[in-house]
């Protein structure tokens, strides 16, 4: 398996349950738009989930989903339908 591969595979995984439930939270705190809900779970991984260790790659769509990803959590969350 080559680094391509790897990378790859990090591009499909689904978000990891901890950033949907702090997407979802914020999306009821009234967060709406894209740029605003990626500086906040930006803040998240980095100093809440990761504080104490080097925060995964960019390209890990367990830790920062894709925008489509993000809104279609916040639509579920501002819907009620977690």
């Amino acid at each position: 398996m080559c680094a391509f591969d790897v990378q790859l595979e990090t591009l499909c995984l689904p978000a990891d349950p901890r950033v949907r439930d702090k997407v979802s939270q914020l999306a009821k705190c009234g967060v709406r738009r894209l740029a605003e809900m990626r500086r906040h779970l930006q803040h998240y991984v980095e100093q809440d989930l990761f504080s104490a260790c080097t925060p995964p790659p960019m390209t890990d769509a367990r830790y920062w989903p894709s925008g489509q990803t993000l809104l279609n959590i916040m639509r579920r969350a501002s819907a009620g339908t977690q």
